[in-house]
């Protein structure tokens, strides 16, 4: 089953032509490609097929899967939206009839390193397996300061992994930048919380990123307020991958 095209954007391709680009939600990825199952070659007036399995196990509606064509129609990208008890997902390769070249994909999956994929495409179904390795974490101890909740309204702070790598790994300018949520934290009475982050300082690349923290009131969650690292300076107001962190961070609260 092919999934329906999503929103679509522009995008400028590093080649300087314009080029299409779906929205990208929020996703991650190993770094490589692993191994490719040709099967049988597409009718006269079929676009190349490209199926993507999930590995077994994992959470496939937690599952983020995003995704950069190329070829003669400039480029075109999107993402995957992932089901329950689902392993199995199509991509069309191909715009307006035009057939795609290549085909490059970040994958995350809850636990596993980051999977990123270059696919030359050919004129046949492939078939992909994606796989997962498990992946450590690190400890990670907040301290919020002038933080404020409404009464009876118990905060929660939300944490996403902000792929600042995505745009060179597509080979693109402009369009949204790869992001991930990875985990949540409940801070004390005192502001202050404890998350496992995901050990991505361990994988090649993938340290050009960092970690943004978000406060919202756990009903409802129509308030957010950014959590900024005190001591460190980022242009995208993050902590930043490392393999391990001071005994306490402190945040400062900034109201939107």
């Amino acid at each position: 089953m092919l999934f329906p095209r999503q929103r679509v954007y522009w995008a400028r391709p590093m080649t300087g032509s314009r080029a299409m680009m779906r929205a990208t939600a929020p996703l991650a990825l190993i770094t490589g490609l692993a191994t490719v199952v040709v099967g049988q070659t597409t009718g006269p007036n079929e676009a190349p097929r490209i199926t993507l399995a999930l590995p077994a196990g994992i959470d496939s509606a937690a599952a983020q899967i995003s995704y950069f064509m190329s070829g003669s129609f400039g480029g075109y990208g999107g993402f995957i939206k992932t089901e329950k008890d689902r392993l199995i997902y199509d991509i069309e390769a191909a715009v307006e009839n035009k057939p795609a070249i290549r085909i490059k994909v970040i994958a995350y999956f809850p636990g596993c390193e980051i999977v990123t994929l270059d696919i030359p495409v050919e004129p046949k179904w492939q078939q992909q397996e994606l796989p997962c390795h498990a992946l450590g974490t690190v400890a990670m101890h907040g301290q919020i300061e002038a933080a404020s909740a409404a009464p009876g309204q118990p905060p929660v702070v939300e944490i996403t992994y902000i792929a600042l790598w995505s745009h060179q790994f597509f080979g693109i300018f402009d369009g949204p930048v790869v992001t991930v949520p990875v985990g949540t934290a409940l801070p004390d009475s005192d502001g202050r919380f404890e998350v496992q982050l995901p050990d991505y300082a361990r994988q090649n690349g993938l340290g050009d990123g960092v970690f943004q923290f978000v406060l919202r009131q756990a009903a409802g969650r129509d308030t957010s307020i950014t959590l900024r690292p005190k001591l460190e300076v980022h242009e995208m107001d993050g902590l930043k991958v490392r393999s391990s962190y001071p005994s306490t961070i402190p945040f400062l609260a900034e109201n939107p």
